[in-house]
Order: structure tokens, then C-alpha cells, then sequence
């Protein structure tokens, strides 16, 4: 056999197994996408009016079809999808689900998810004859599979838009394909589903009337219509066959309405019966926009009435109607201006209009986008466009983000978005949709002229081999994405020479990789001595007036009972306020009786907020000599102090009764000793008291739990706060115990992690990076974050949650980098390090498994990649091994080593106990329904829409203010999703290195979750997902085509940027007093109220 056949040979074979890997990458991508939809249809709640309706519309049917348009009866859907609903039904009483049972969830979501699936599979097969590269044909794919709004949509959502889209899909499928009467017979069944379809008549007319048009203006024949498939032969018709297809395509698209109606109307009232239901369901919610993030949203119409005037002084339904026109005429031009070219598309023509009808016109939802995002996507498959898919994913992302805001506050105080978040997140949202589709219809138009090349979107070659790993500027080898012209012999000596030669192979790309791995490992003086510096101004920042140092110490009361204390005030002066500092606190009380009058004379409620809180009262009574009682229930108190009208502290004297009870802590760390008996325990510590009342020293937001709780933790005493994992009550308690009980003492640790991520985040951009500039400037950046300076001092957890995150991150990527070099088998000691950080994590809240997913996700990609390499059953085994042992067992052991503590109050405490303590978390967690008015959902987060107040300061002098929020830098939240996105990007075209993967697998993996968490959300649980925006920062600099000299330029002006930002916020970061005009004017944004 000749070599040219051998070649022709292995050629033929070479393809067949890329058909087959392909196929079988297809297949994964589409089951895959089915069963995520129906998990999450399972775990999530649904869009509870919509859902409801279709559970009960589906047992309506089932009594009767003609009765179910019954009068009074609400049901604003026409008949298509009702057959299906009373299927649902009847197999739910058939297996007796119950109405809102998992399974019922997962019934509702099955026939769209099917659908969804049966779409992505179309643009594939259209893809493989449109598009050029077949990774870009699979990326494109497993958008359309997993896009984010669809996904929504159909498995969260649970609505049954993916039924209605597949007639839609295959409606201009089938025009492309110039099937006219296939098409019609699509459209009719979308008609029949929902009135939406509509909005594609004036594209369906546009198409079929184009060769009555021609046949007309050719004398009575057209010529042949341009096909844009080599597959659809272009013919000639006659008028009389155009104007026939037109009248018989109407027919057939009206046809399914009619067919599905009749059992709902019968043949008398069929077509009145139809029309008054479509014109009922097209005519309600007269509004500008209902929940629409489009133009219209952005100028503030949302639920505004139709007949109001909008800013331009007309009412937003002339301006709608006027749009509508100004839409239609342009559609007409453009499909004269592609009629007579190769690439006329009516897929294009219908991206451009249903997206522009959403846009700028009145009266639309929040799903209405859905079809201008599909026909986009099919557009850019269709005419292998890199521009139009830039604009449907977009598109796909605003469409996300508006139906999961609306999702989210469904049921909440601000269902009708009107909250001052909301209303700014529609304006950005609706800006930035309108800014999409703006690009949609220039690149429609560029198309339409003839001159415009479609940019096709074969892949940017990536920038790392298999094995490569550094991401800066480096030189690029490009993808061979056309089959080699081989011979079999050239063939043959090339597998042979690999074989011989594969030691040498091996040792030349170790070398090449240990150099490259000392590249990034290696450090200058000046980068050493650039980190010591920030690390050194964030442990100033942190440290400095952090709380004070001394506090009150010995502790009078009971928790569980009450305790009676008798004083005298000494001198001539009457008291007129009282300072309380309690301990801890079970829902009890401090009051003054009057041993005189027998009035009660103060009272104040010591609840489980007011531990370790300087809690103030008035205090009316009489001075020389009076006597008084101190009843304190349910609560111990460590101090108390008297103040006279001028605000002098008054002496307290005894009568020394004996009948009181004081208590030092049950540990030793502090060292007072037992009180003395008498009032001296109460009033003892005197010199303690502090002249200002405020954070220094003084428990503020969820220190009062923390806090406290690592205090019960050190004294043994009965632990209140149990909804997180006890690991950062644990570090909170070493501070306890060396400092003693103070304000500097319980944010010590929190202030010391704090520190202490400043190198761990230069370390890790540096070996991502491999470049010690772009590490310096993201770690000066991270620096001036805004909430890791103010999560450092305080007594919370969040700020050991993101330095563990961080750290087993950082293993991971050691991890990644050494296996795909040398093998999993020597890669042991970073994957250990990432299982132990990743369950101290976890073990401080349970939101490090968030970052777990990243980590699995990252972990089973670099046996993806070894896949087909030496040694990979070896690989196997060990990632098998390490996996359990490193990722599984480890964490499950720290965890457990956790609950140490509370042993010491409570030696029975055992398995039970602990379990138990695991269902109360879940349980607190997953069916909290408590508010917060500062409260925020997750896509505000790195817009800093709505910060959480933690701190205002109300002992200060008239004018002037202090507090503390919860804010980001601008910099670092919005520049850093900025950045995320750009990754998305390259990822969708094929660009994005393997540092682009990681960091967005991590960014992505932590976020994700969160939009399942039904509970209250804040702004400060997106600091563990910041900091991976941070690194996309450094990313797309490091990748960006600038000249050294003009990348320091640009990080030095960010960095500039981002310092002023941090020096004047810092009066709200620090809770430092400054008059009120500058206060409020850090109030850039109406949501943010620090300042009330």
C-alpha cells in the first residue's frame, strides 16, 4: 500500500475519532445540561405566581377543557401549553405527588428543559456547516446548553419559555432554509403557546413577502432568492405561486390555534373565543415596562401606567408606538438591503427586531429578551460572527441578571422594584442592555451594507501549551485547526521518534518548566521589600485604634436568675444617668429601685445585643446618701458608674449588707479574683470607665455574637451563638486569652488575618502571573480594599473565611501547576495544604464550600489534562487517593477538631449534640425568613448598591457624625467584575489562558451559589469572591498588548485611583467623626444611608 494512502488512511481515521469525540462531547454537554436543570428545578422554589398557576391550571384542565375559561377563573395563557399542564396533573395525581412536592418542581421544568436541550442540539448540527473551528462550534454550544438566562428561566424560574422558544427556533430554521409551510407550521405552534410569538410576525411577513415583491417588479416572476446554505437551491417562482404560499402559510401558522382551541371554545365560539383571549392576554399590564430592564426601565417607567408621560413629554405608549414604527421601517429597509445578498438571514433580521421591540418599545416583561438573545445566538452560529455572539452574550447576561432580580425580590417589601437599589440596578442594567443591543443593530446594519466581513469565531490561539502555565505577555503558538497533511510513513517516523525520544522529551520539558516555575518563584530584593512595606501599612491600618486595651473585669449577676445589689450615693449631687457594661446577657434586665419611694427609677433591658455594650440610661433620684438596689435578672454585669447632671462620675458607697453575689470569669484569664461581696464588684473598676462611649470600647453588629460566643467558648460557659461552625470563634478566642476581655483583644485576630493575607495575595498573583510588578500592584491594591480593611477590625468571621479561601486556592494552583508537570503522584504536598485550608474554611463558615466547588471543578480539570498523557492510570489512582484523603477526610477532621471547645463547658457533649448542631445550621439557613432593611441580593454586590451599615456613633457633638458600611472600593469590586467579565469573554472565544480559568472558576464557583440562597444576603459575603476579581485585575493587565513603560503607567494611575478612594472614605471604613456635610456627601448613591 502506497504512503499517500496510508496517509489518506490514517487521515480518514483521524477524523472519524474527532466525529466521535466530538458526538460524545455533545451528548455530555446536553444530558449535563438537563440534569442541572431538573436539580435545581428540585432544590429551588420557583417564581411562585407563575408556578402556582400552572399547577393549578393543569387540575382545572383536568376537570373539563370547555369549562376552564371559565368566568372569574384567572388564566392569561392560551391554549398550546394548557395540554401539556393537565399531562403534569394527571401524572401527579396518578403518583399521588403532592402540589408543591420536589417532584412536582421537577415535572414542571422537564418539558422545557427537554426543549432546551433539543435547541442547543439544533445550533450544533447548524453550527457544523456554518463554523469553521470545532472548538469554537463546541464553545458556542455549551453556552447555548448552559446560558445563563435560559438556565434560569427554565430549571429556577420553572417557567416554560424553552417550549415556547423551540417552535420559535425552528420557525426561522426552517425560513433559512427557505421552508416556507414548515416555518409557517412552527410559528403557529409558538402562536398557539403564547401570544408572544407576535412579536416575529413583521420578520415572518418581511420573508414571505420578499418574492411576491420581486415576482412583481421582474414582470410577473422572480428571480432566483439568495441562499445563504450551499444546501438550499435558489429558485424562480411565478407571482401567482408567491401570493399562494403566502395565503397558504397563513393559513398553516393559524391553523394550531385553531386545532387546539376547539375543545376550549367549540366550533361557534372558536375564532371570538380566540381573539377575545389573545386580545385579553396581549391588552393586560398597561405599563411602560413590567419588570423589563430595557430603555424604558432605564428612564424609570418600570410599572409605571402606559398613559403617563415620559421625560420627553409624551406618554411612554406614543413613545413605545413611535419606536415600534421607527423598528418596522428599519426592518424593511434591512431586508431590501440583504434580499439581494448571499448572506440574507432571516435570523439575523429577527435578533435585530425582537431584541429592538424589547428595547424601546412599552408593555414588555422580564422573559420577553429570551427570544432576541436566541435569535442572536443562531445569527452569529449562522453567520460564524464573533461580533453578533459579543452581543448575544451580553444580551444573555442582562437578560440573566433582570430575570434573577426579579426572581429574587418576588414576595419580599419591594416586588415592584421600588426600593432605591433596585431602581439603580434597573438603570444600570437597562443601560447596559440597551448599550448590547445598540451593538447588535450596528453590526446588523454593517452586515445589511455588503461591505462588512463576517469576523469569524475560529478561536485566538491560547497562549499556554498543554503543560504551560505563565500568562503575561508572551509569545503566542498558534492552534492548527485544519487536519495535517500527513503521509502515513511521515506519520509513522513521527510516532516512532516520539517514542524513542520520549525521556528526552520529558527531561527537556521538565527543564523548560522548572525554569519557568523559578521564573515565578524567584523574588528581588525590591519586591521583598515592596510586600514587607504594604504588609507593614495594612498591620498599621488594622492596628491602629483598633479598641481598647483594658475593660472591666469582674462580673456580678446571673444569667439565670437575679441578683440584688444596695448602694448610697455619696455627696450632694443627684444622679441623672447611669453607664451599664454587661456580660452576658439571656433576654434580662438592670433596674434601680428607690429604697425610699420604692420607685423604679431605671430600667434597661439587657438582651443578647447588649453584651459587652456601655448601655446608657436616665437615672432620677435624690443625692446625700439616698439608697438605692440594683436588681440584675437574667443577665451579669461587669460594671456600672453613675454620672451627676454635669457629667462627673458620682462615688458609690456601700451599706455592705452582705447579700450580694459577685463572680470573676470561671477562667483564668483574667485575674481579678472573686469580688469582695458587696458593692465594690459593681462599682470596682471605676478607673475603667471610659470618658467616650463608642467601638473602642464596645461591641458593634455581629461582634455582640462572635464575639461573645468565643468568650463563652474560653470560660466555658453555655455557648449562644451556634449557626456557624465554631473554628473562628476559636481563633477570636486566642486574642481573648492572651489580651484579656477587652475591644483590642477580641479584633485582634481578625486584624492579625488580615495582615497576614496582604503576602499570601502577592505570593499567589505571582505565580499566577509570574510577574512581580503586576503581584506588587494587586497587592497594593488589595491593601486599599475597602472591605478587607473594615472586616479586619472586627470581631466577625468573614475575614478568616477569605484568607483560608484564599490560601487553598493558592494550593490548588501549586497543585495544578506541579501536576500537569511532573505528575499527580509528586504533586501530593500542595494538594494537602489546599484540603487543610479549605477546611478551616469551612470550618469557620460554611460558605467555604462554595470555594470547594471551585476547587473539585479545578481538581478534576487537571485529570482532564492528563487524560492520554504517561502514566495516567498512575494520575488516576492517586487523584482518587489524594482526593479523598486530602480533600474529604482532612477537612471532615478539622472540622470536627472545631467543637473542641465546647466540650469544656459541657463534657457530655457528643455525637448527638453534634449532629444535631449541623441540622440547626441547615436548618437556620435554609428557612430564615428574617428581613434586614440593609440586606442586599447578590448581583448588587460589586456594584455596591446597598452596604451594610454596621456602626453610627450618637454621643458625638451637633454636626458632626461617624459610622461604618460595608462598602468596596469601586476600584477593586466593580474594576475587578469588569476584569471577570473580559475572562468570560476570551473564555467564549477560546483566548483565555489557564490563569484565566482558574481565576474564573473560582470567582464563578463562589458566586453561583448564592443565587440559590433564598435567605437575607450582604454585601460583605462577596469579599471571598472580591478577591478573585482582584486577581482578574492584574490578569487582563498582565495580558493586555502594552509596553512595559505603559503598564506601569496604567497600574499607577489604578493604583492612585484606588488610594484617593480609600483616604476619603476612611472617616465611614473607620468610623472616625467628621461634620455632617461630608458625611452625607459620601452618600454617592441614594441606597447608601451610613449616614442616617
Amino acid at each position: 500500500m502506497s504512503g499517500t494512502t496510508l496517509g489518506k488512511t490514517a487521515l480518514l481515521s483521524g477524523n472519524l475519532s474527532e466525529r466521535k469525540r466530538q458526538r460524545r462531547t455533545l451528548r455530555l454537554v446536553l444530558i449535563s445540561s438537563v440534569l442541572l436543570r431538573l436539580g435545581l428545578a428540585a432544590v429551588t422554589k420557583g417564581y411562585g405566581p407563575d408556578m402556582s398557576c400552572f399547577l393549578a391550571w393543569g387540575e382545572k384542565a383536568l376537570e373539563g377543557l370547555p369549562s376552564f375559561y371559565s368566568e372569574g377563573y384567572f388564566a392569561d395563557y392560551t391554549p398550546g401549553y394548557i395540554y401539556v399542564l393537565a399531562i403534569i396533573a394527571a401524572v401527579r395525581k396518578l403518583l399521588g405527588i403532592d402540589y408543591y412536592a420536589k417532584a412536582s418542581m421537577v415535572l414542571l421544568a422537564l418539558i422545557p428543559a427537554i426543549c432546551d436541550a433539543v435547541m442547543t442540539w439544533l445550533i450544533y448540527r447548524v453550527g457544523e456547516r456554518h463554523i469553521r473551528s470545532h472548538d469554537s462550534l463546541l464553545r458556542l454550544t455549551a453556552f447555548a446548553a448552559f446560558c445563563p438566562a435560559l438556565l434560569f428561566d427554565t430549571a429556577i424560574w420553572k417557567q416554560i419559555d424553552g417550549a415556547f422558544l423551540l417552535p420559535m427556533l425552528l420557525c426561522v430554521l426552517f425560513l433559512e432554509e427557505q421552508r416556507y409551510y414548515r416555518s409557517a407550521l412552527a410559528f403557529g405552534i409558538a402562536l398557539a403557546i403564547k401570544p408572544q410569538a407576535l412579536l416575529l410576525g413583521p420578520v415572518m411577513a418581511a420573508t414571505f413577502l420578499i418574492p411576491v415583491i420581486n415576482a412583481a417588479s421582474h414582470g410577473g416572476r422572480a428571480p432566483a432568492v439568495a441562499a445563504k446554505s450551499e444546501t438550499v437551491a435558489a429558485r424562480s417562482e411565478s407571482l401567482a405561486a408567491a401570493i399562494l404560499r403566502v395565503i397558504a402559510g397563513t393559513a398553516i401558522a393559524l391553523a394550531p390555534a385553531l386545532l387546539l382551541g376547539l375543545p376550549f371554545f367549540g366550533f361557534s365560539n372558536l375564532i371570538p373565543g380566540l381573539i377575545a383571549k389573545y386580545t385579553e392576554t396581549s391588552a393586560s399590564y398597561p405599563y411602560a415596562t413590567v419588570n423589563a430592564f430595557n430603555f424604558f426601565a432605564m428612564l424609570g417607567g418600570n410599572w409605571v401606567d402606559q398613559s403617563e408621560k415620559s421625560l420627553i413629554g409624551i406618554s411612554w405608549q406614543t413613545l413605545g408606538v413611535f419606536n415600534l414604527i421607527i423598528l418596522t421601517s428599519l426592518l424593511i429597509v434591512l431586508t431590501v438591503r440583504l434580499s439581494d445578498q448571499k448572506r440574507f438571514s432571516p435570523a439575523l433580521l429577527a435578533a435585530f427586531y425582537t431584541a429592538g421591540i424589547f428595547t424601546f418599545s412599552h408593555r414588555m416583561h422580564e422573559r420577553y429578551l429570551l427570544m432576541g438573545v436566541l435569535f442572536t445566538l443562531l445569527a452569529a452560529v449562522l453567520l460564524d460572527d464573533l461580533y453578533l455572539f459579543f452581543a448575544g452574550a451580553g444580551l444573555s447576561l442582562t437578560s440573566f441578571l433582570n430575570i434573577a432580580c426579579v426572581y429574587a425580590v418576588a414576595n419580599t417589601d419591594d416586588s415592584f422594584l421600588t426600593s432605591e437599589t433596585s431602581r439603580e440596578f434597573i438603570f444600570i442594567v437597562g443601560a447596559v442592555e440597551t448599550a448590547f443591543y445598540l451593538r447588535l443593530a450596528i453590526r446588523t446594519w454593517q452586515l445589511s451594507s455588503g461591505k462588512a466581513k463576517a469576523s469569524a469565531t475560529v478561536p485566538i490561539p491560547d497562549r499556554t501549551g498543554d503543560e504551560g502555565m505563565a500568562v503575561g505577555n508572551e509569545a503566542a503558538a498558534p492552534h492548527n485547526t485544519a487536519a495535517p497533511n500527513t503521509t502515513g510513513r511521515a506519520a509513522a517516523r513521527k510516532s516512532a521518534a516520539e517514542k524513542n525520544a520520549a525521556e528526552k522529551i520529558d527531561r527537556s520539558r521538565r527543564a523548560t518548566t522548572q525554569s519557568g516555575s523559578e521564573a515565578r518563584n524567584t523574588r528581588s530584593r525590591w519586591e521583598l521589600a515592596a510586600v514587607l512595606t504594604l504588609t507593614v501599612m495594612a498591620a498599621m491600618l488594622n492596628f491602629t485604634n483598633l479598641g481598647d486595651t483594658k475593660a472591666p473585669e469582674t462580673v456580678v449577676g446571673n444569667p439565670a436568675g437575679t441578683i440584688d445589689v444596695s448602694f448610697n450615693i455619696e455627696g450632694t449631687d443627684a444622679p441623672a444617668m447611669i453607664r451599664v457594661y454587661p456580660e452576658i446577657c439571656w433576654e434580662g434586665t438592670f433596674t434601680i429601685t428607690s429604697d425610699t419611694t420604692g420607685d423604679e427609677v431605671v430600667n434597661i433591658p439587657l438582651v443578647y445585643t447588649s453584651v459587652f455594650t456601655w448601655q446608657r440610661a436616665d437615672f432620677v433620684g435624690e443625692g446625700e446618701g439616698t439608697s438605692f438596689t440594683a436588681h440584675i435578672t437574667n443577665a451579669s454585669v461587669l460594671e456600672a458608674a453613675v454620672y451627676d447632671g454635669a457629667g462627673n462620675i458620682l462615688e458609690v458607697a456601700s451599706p455592705a449588707t452582705g447579700a450580694e453575689e459577685s463572680r470573676a470569669p470561671e477562667s483564668n484569664v483574667h485575674g481579678n479574683g472573686m469580688g469582695e461581696g458587696n458593692t465594690s464588684a459593681l462599682f470596682d473598676e471605676q478607673e475603667l470607665v471610659p470618658q467616650k462611649f463608642d467601638r473602642r470600647n464596645s461591641m458593634y453588629f455581629d461582634e455582640v455574637y462572635h464575639g461573645r460566643t468565643a468568650y463563652e467558648q474560653a470560660n466555658g460557659l453555655t455557648i449562644y451563638e451556634t449557626t456557624h461552625p465554631p473554628l473562628g470563634k476559636d481563633l477570636i478566642m486566642i486574642g481573648i486569652q492572651i489580651f484579656g476581655m477587652n475591644a483590642f483583644a477580641w479584633r485582634f485576630m481578625p486584624a492579625l488575618f488580615g495582615v497576614l493575607i496582604i503576602p499570601l495575595m502577592y505570593l499567589f498573583v505571582k505565580r499566577l502571573t509570574g510577574s512581580g510588578s503586576l503581584a506588587i500592584f494587586t497587592t497594593a491594591l488589595f491593601v486599599t480594599d475597602f472591605m478587607r480593611f473594615i472586616e479586619s477590625r472586627l470581631s466577625t468571621i468573614d475575614i478568616f473565611t477569605t484568607f483560608f479561601i484564599l490560601l487553598s486556592a493558592y494550593g490548588m494552583f501549586c497543585y495544578m501547576d506541579k501536576a500537569l508537570h511532573f505528575g499527580v503522584k509528586r504533586a501530593w504536598l500542595p494538594a494537602l495544604g489546599s484540603g487543610i485550608a479549605i477546611g478551616l474554611a469551612i470550618a469557620v463558615k460554611w460558605n467555604g464550600a462554595y470555594a470547594g466547588i471551585a476547587l473539585a471543578a479545578v481538581y478534576f480539570y487537571v485529570l482532564y489534562r492528563r487524560y492520554g498523557k504517561e502514566r495516567f492510570r498512575e494520575d488516576f489512582a492517586f487523584s482518587i487517593l489524594y482526593g479523598c484523603a486530602f480533600f474529604l477526610l482532612v477537612p471532615f477532621l478539622i472540622y470536627l477538631l472545631s467543637y473542641i471547645p465546647f466540650t469544656w463547658g459541657n463534657l457530655s457533649f457528643g455525637w448527638k449534640d453534634w449532629w444535631d448542631a449541623q441540622v440547626f445550621m441547615y436548618q437556620y439557613h435554609s428557612t430564615n425568613e428574617a428581613t434586614n432593611p440593609f440586606s442586599s441580593n447578590w448581583y448588587t454586590w460589586p456594584l455596591l448598591l446597598r452596604p451594610y451599615w454596621y456602626y453610627a456613633d450618637y454621643g458625638l457633638p451637633t454636626g458632626m457624625v461617624a459610622s461604618i458600611a460595608s462598602l468596596g472600593n469601586v476600584v477593586t469590586w466593580t474594576g475587578g467584575m469588569i476584569c471577570i467579565l473580559d475572562l468570560f469573554w476570551r473564555e467564549l472565544k477560546g483566548s483565555a489562558s489557564r490563569a484565566d480559568h482558574f481565576v474564573l472558576i473560582f470567582y464563578i464557583g463562589q458566586l453561583l451559589p448564592w443565587i440559590l440562597v433564598t435567605r437575607t444576603t450582604y454585601a460583605y459575603h462577596y469579599l471571598p469572591i472580591s478577591i478573585f476579581g482582584i486577581k482578574a485585575i492584574a490578569l487582563v493587565l498582565g495580558e493586555a498588548k502594552l509596553t512595559q513603560q505603559r503598564q506601569r503607567a496604567v497600574m499607577t494611575a489604578i493604583l492612585i485611583v484606588s488610594v484617593s478612594l480609600f483616604l476619603v472614605f476612611f472617616p465611614v471604613l473607620a468610623g472616625i467623626p467628621v461634620p455632617a456635610g461630608y458625611g452625607h456627601g459620601l452618600e454617592l448613591l441614594k441606597s447608601w444611608g451610613f449616614y442616617l
